[in-house]
């Protein structure tokens, strides 16, 4: 078990810079970015499917940068 967290562990530190270019992409503030490719990193090594393919990583970083922006927006009626 310990081996098959490490493999998951290595193919997520592949997709690290990726996942952080769509989330400053989206938010435009490095310490935002951070915040919301950790949050995408983290739901990807939870979720049950090891496969992380550059569409799962972005999709990810995207949904993880817009809850970001969401919290930290006040929103206008």
């Amino acid at each position: 078990m310990r081996k098959r967290s490490e493999e998951r562990i290595l193919r997520l530190r592949q997709s690290e810079q990726e996942c952080y270019s769509v989330c400053y992409y989206l938010l435009g503030d490095e310490r935002l970015a951070v915040q919301a490719a950790q949050q995408a990193l983290c739901e990807l090594f939870r979720s049950e499917d090891a496969a992380y393919g550059p569409e799962r990583v972005r999709a990810a970083a995207m949904r993880q940068a817009v809850k970001l922006a969401a919290r930290r927006s006040p929103v206008l009626l």
